[in-house]
């Protein structure tokens, strides 16, 4: 029995389609969307994770739970700061209005 639920398991995490990526380069914080509930960002350049789809301009989406996450957006956009590194899960589908990436780290260009 341990070995049928170890086996379902198993298949579980490696069939996992929410699997985070990342994108390199030299990115910026284009423009930020704030509601109530999250906060949506667009790229430049945008996403290939998009594959050249938007959601309504939108490239990804954050929790506003995520303040951490959402204050280094702020910060990089106000200070127009590059990023190095974005990760995001939700990749597969192209970026629509029913469909965008979500955010789950960057990492900031070295000074």
């Amino acid at each position: 029995m341990k070995k049928i639920i170890l086996g379902c398991i198993l298949i579980v995490l490696c069939n996992n389609t929410n699997a985070q990526v990342y994108q390199s380069g030299v990115l910026k914080v284009q423009s930020l969307r704030v509601s109530n509930s999250a906060t949506y960002i667009r790229f430049s350049p945008e996403l290939d994770a998009c594959q050249g789809g938007t959601h309504y301009r939108m490239h990804a989406v954050v929790s506003n739970d995520n303040t951490v996450l959402v204050s280094s957006l702020l910060a990089a956009y106000t200070a127009q700061k590059t990023i190095q590194y974005v990760f995001v899960s939700g990749e597969g589908t192209k970026c629509s209005g029913s469909h965008v990436l979500t955010l789950d780290m960057i990492e900031f260009t070295p000074q």
